[in-house]
Formats: C-alpha cells, structure tokens, sequence
C-alpha cells in the first residue's frame, strides 16, 4: 500500500465533495479493468454521517483507511446515487474543478 499517494487522493477528493463539487477518478478494478467514477454528495451521505458515530461505524472507517479504501457515493446516469468502496491505491486519474492529477 503506497501511503502517500492514498493521502494525495484523498485531499483531492474529499474538499471538492464537502463542498458539493463533483470529482471524477480513473481507477483500476479487481478484474483488471479501467473504471470512471463521478464522485458527488448527496442528502443521504448528508444524513449519514452523525457527530457521534457508533462503535461499529468508527470500526468500519479504521478498517478502510489501514486498506486504503474509501467509501464515495457515485452519481450514475440514472441520477440516482449508489454507494462504492474504492481502493485509493489503485486512482490513475483524479479531475477536480477542471484540474487533472494523473497517479501512476
């Protein structure tokens, strides 16, 4: 797991999402494959994260960050939003306000 590039995505990403800008990342799948993801925040994501989360919630984030993982919601083409599990390892490309950060 290469730490630094996980903390560079993730300080692309997240700034743009709490400002309820979109973000899109390239990354590559399990199976191999290239996969392009627009990266939104939306009133459930909203509602879902509380002040005082529960132990099993603070669990689940600790696990993701040691694995280098984060969970985003993707705005599909239905405009409907789906939760994703990501691995920040694995970003070729992050696009945020026009600005594009290739990772390699």
């Amino acid at each position: 797991m290469n730490g630094n590039k996980v903390q560079q995505v993730r300080d692309l990403i997240m700034p743009a999402i709490k400002a309820n800008r979109f973000a899109t990342i390239v990354f590559t799948k399990k199976d191999g494959s290239l996969r392009e993801m627009l990266l939104a925040r939306s009133k459930a994501l909203e509602a879902g994260v509380a002040a005082d989360p529960s132990d099993a919630t603070q669990k689940r984030k600790w696990t993701l960050t040691e694995r280098g993982l984060m969970t985003c919601e993707e705005l599909t083409r239905e405009h409907a939003y789906q939760w994703r599990t990501v691995n920040l390892n694995t970003v070729k490309k992050v696009v945020v306000d026009g600005a594009v950060h290739e990772f390699e």
